[in-house]
């Protein structure tokens, strides 16, 4: 009888790797009863090991996938119908899909996989991913841009506190007679909540010294939310111009503006749309240098390919379209961009109305931009300012070429200038950018602005007239300037390193003299990850100096006295790695040196820095540094880690003069309804991850954030309205703990504060081995159901059963039919010592 049983048991393993077998009429999988016959076992018996059979009845929250690609996550329904247990597939699902076959305004709620709407579309469920896959040919899907991001995918998380906090504490001592020292401390808090989709944000400091005592000061306070079918946000609250095209101003009030994240990530930024014919079946490549960026199958006739990612304007493009009849033809496609360039049909626009905040007298102002892509070669812009006594219009474009991207842009101005009466005049901006291949030269940005004497920008008409009522002169680096020009150029040579260039000038039309910078920089990367740098800069400059009759009271910070200062700096620094392994230190050195109008300087300096340790690593710097002629030396250091629920510093140094220390904290902490949570520094979008009992498990990729005690951590950062994988490392977890799933993705909007729940298992793991009366085998997927009649897994190879539990003794029920001969019963009993897995055989009655 022994012998038997264990022949069966080998028989029912082998069937369960090679036989199934494909049906002619559907092409599932299943396995087949005529090659058991004599066995005792009964069809319905092995139908139970049939892959359908394997899903339950009931809600499964699934990823879903579109021909290889993750399209979204939801929850499907499964239920029986016939001897299957199928998903009814809800209709927003197959929209968001995107088949060809369904209507956008159907009133079926769901579709079940034999209905005719899909016709020619595959499907596979994994329950062991909790993920299911379609597979569609082109023809059957409405084309969708790659990174799409439907709408009924996007979470808005739900309503947090949080506050993100830096601190700093300062402490320095004077070695010389009794000066004393100074404490200061400094603490930035940046916090908000959210209720749906609307956001409040605050940002404040609070600095304290003894001189002076405490100061609390809020800088911003905004509320924020996302308007998706406009793909815009509108903010309440203080904000400030984008200061593209006319001049950044700080306001109260109200703006709308796009918000190019909402976007497909392919269609952010700028890329050309390339376009062509096919006569085959053809496949078309698009190549950047030797880098291949694109690849895709066309049908016969014209193709249109509009979803490229920008790469930097990094070349123009080579499109290659190899026939399925072997011929080939290639074109190119230019592509040189400026800031302003936009993708040929797409637009985007900023509209603010308030008052200004850091400069004037509260004055009202408006100001509006909109730009179009008109052709993958023209970009048109458009703005307006308005406040009173003063109005301003933009005007201007972008085109690109084969010679590069040429931009030009023509402003003018009217504005009362109070005594001076009404001043009207034009600006004209134009700039060029360029990347040239083959020879690695690149134009960054080159620029040349010419203003009349009229023209001014309304931060500088609401300025002077501010002063003006003071008695004061307004100044500042903008103010009547007359002209200004300015080159950035980057030429790789080789073995021989890189060299950078920029070099900018500008003058005015009040006698101040003339604005000069030249820079040039090399730099070589040797083998072993040395590398030199060698840096030279001459200026001369317009600078920031003290007036000898400041305003008393004039609420204005922002008036600007100017001095001349002209300066030559040379710099040359060199940077060794000590060892070749991951975490060897790395010493630098650096000698500079400064010719001024009034004083020569130079100095020496040497740091020797790394980072030690694996998890929470510890970065570590010890430095020196001297002056020519070496009076003033100053050894100091530092050490900065990142702990699972904040990050922390400590630094000092000191010299014959003085002594230094100096301590920071920065981190978060999120209010919720289950409680408080510290974690990292926050940014516009957060998780928090709920994970009950799963204690010590790592948020992957979340800057070393554990799970606490409470079962929550923070993973302090995501990308907004794109996916983002959230994992969970169980590594560090208590053994008697089981995730039931490691990895979940979210898309949040923009400012969603979201949980994202792990669920775990917690209690003992058992392997129990049912030993069914006679011997006679039970067979394998049999379901197995606890005492409350919870459906807690199958029955696998050789009668085993994987189970884990908080009680300490039940009673399992294993069924494989619907005959009470077809039913067992194991009870079972948890007897010390614990073990992270209990090894058992026992009846099942």
């Amino acid at each position: 009888m022994h012998l038997r049983s264990s022949c069966f048991r080998i028989l029912i393993g082998f069937i369960s790797v090679v036989s199934l077998t494909a049906s002619a009429k559907d092409n599932e999988f299943y396995f087949d009863a005529s090659l058991l016959k004599g066995s005792g076992l009964s069809n319905e018996d092995l139908l139970r090991l049939n892959n359908d059979e394997l899903i339950t009845p009931g809600r499964h929250s699934l990823d879903i996938y579109l021909n290889g690609q993750f399209t979204t996550h939801r929850e499907i329904e499964f239920s029986r119908r016939g001897k299957k247990i199928e998903p009814c597939l809800p209709h927003d699902l197959l929209t968001t899909l995107g088949f060809n076959a369904l209507s956008d305004d159907s009133a079926q709620t769901c579709y079940w996989p034999d209905d005719k709407v899909l016709n020619g579309i595959t499907r596979k469920d994994d329950m062991a991913q909790l993920r299911m896959d379609f597979t569609a040919p082109q023809a059957l899907l409405k084309s969708v841009p790659r990174g799409s991001v439907s709408e009924a995918s996007l979470s808005a998380g739900e309503s947090m506190l949080f506050l993100n906090y830096m601190a700093n504490q300062y402490h320095v001592k004077s070695r010389q007679g009794n000066t004393g020292g100074m404490d200061s401390t400094w603490l930035s808090f940046n916090g908000g909540i959210n209720l749906g989709l609307w956001r409040y944000r605050q940002q404040s400091t609070l600095n304290y010294s003894r001189d002076n005592g405490s100061r609390w000061s809020t800088s911003r306070r905004y509320i924020q939310r996302a308007i998706y079918p406009l793909r815009s946000e509108i903010l309440i609250g203080e904000g400030y111009t984008n200061g593209q095209f006319f001049s950044g101003m700080s306001f109260r009030g109200f703006q709308i503006s796009s918000d190019t994240r909402m976007l497909p990530s392919s269609q952010r930024g700028y890329a050309p749309v390339v376009r062509g014919i096919a006569k085959t079946n053809a496949k078309v490549t698009i190549l950047q240098g030797k880098t291949t960026l694109y690849e895709t199958t066309v049908a016969p006739g014209p193709f249109t390919i509009n979803d490229l990612y920008p790469t930097n304007f990094a070349g123009d493009l080579t499109v290659v379209v190899s026939e399925a009849d072997g011929s080939e033809n290639t074109f190119s496609v230019p592509f040189s961009a400026l800031a302003e360039s936009m993708r040929p049909g797409t637009s985007d626009y900023v509209f603010t109305v308030g008052r200004a905040r850091d400069v004037g007298d509260n004055n009202v102002f408006s100001e509006a931009v909109w730009r179009q892509g008109l052709t993958n070669s023209l970009t048109l812009n458009l703005g307006n300012q308005l406040a009173a006594g003063y109005m301003s219009y933009s005007l201007g474009a972008v085109y690109s070429s084969v010679a590069g991207a040429f931009g030009l842009n023509s402003m003018f101005s009217r504005a009362n200038m109070g005594s001076e009466g009404n001043k009207s005049g034009w600006t004209l901006r134009a700039n060029y950018s360029k990347f040239i291949p083959r020879t690695g030269t690149s134009f960054t940005l080159a620029g040349y602005r010419y203003s009349t004497e009229g023209y001014s920008e309304l931060y500088d008409a609401l300025g002077s007239r501010e002063a003006r009522h003071h008695g004061q002169k307004w100044q500042s680096l903008s103010w009547k300037q007359r002209s200004r020009i300015e080159i950035s150029a980057g030429q790789h040579i080789g073995v021989l390193g890189d060299i950078t260039l920029s070099a900018s000038s500008q003058d005015y039309r009040d006698g101040k003299k003339r604005d000069k910078q030249l820079q040039f920089n090399w730099s070589k990367t040797f083998n072993h990850g040395i590398s030199l740098n060698l840096g030279v800069a001459r200026t001369y400059n317009i600078v920031p100096g003290m007036n000898s009759t400041p305003w008393q009271n004039s609420g204005n910070e922002h008036t600007i006295f100017l001095r001349d200062r002209i300066q030559t700096m040379w710099s040359l620094s060199v940077s060794v790695p000590l060892g070749s392994t991951r975490y060897a230190p790395i010493l630098s050195a650096s000698a500079n040196r400064s010719n001024g109008s009034n004083s020569r300087d130079g100095g020496y300096q040497s740091t020797l820095s790394g980072v030690y340790g694996e998890q929470n690593p510890l970065n570590y710097n010890l430095n020196y540094s001297t002056d020519s002629k070496g009076e003033q030396s100053v050894w100091g250091g530092g050490l900065q880690r990142s702990f699972p629920y904040a990050n922390a510093g400590l630094s000092w140094s000191s010299s014959k003069n003085y002594w230094q220390a100096s301590g920071s904290l920065q981190g978060a902490l999120v209010a919720h309804k289950g409680g408080v949570t510290l974690g990292h520094w926050v940014g516009d979008s957060f998780v928090l991850v709920d994970a009950p009992g799963a204690r010590g498990a790592e948020v992957i990729g979340g800057q070393g954030a554990r799970i606490d005690a409470f079962g929550y951590a923070i993973a302090p950062s995501l990308g907004a309205y794109q996916f983002n994988n959230i994992g969970l490392d169980p590594r560090n977890m208590s053994e008697d703990v089981e995730l039931q799933t490691s990895l979940q993705r979210v898309a949040p909007y923009a400012g969603a504060t979201v949980r994202v729940r792990f669920n775990t298992l917690s209690g003992q793991a058992m392997l129990i081995t049912a030993q069914p009366q006679n011997n006679t085998p039970i067979p394998m997927g049999s379901a197995v159901y606890d005492s409350y009649g919870n459906y807690v897994g199958m029955v696998g190879q050789a009668n085993q059963i994987y189970l884990r539990s908080s009680d300490d003794k039940g009673t399992l029920r294993v069924q494989w039919g619907n005959n009470a001969q077809d039913i067992c019963h194991i009870s079972w009993r948890i007897t010390p010592p614990r073990k992270p897995l209990l090894l058992m055989s026992l009846p099942c009655r």
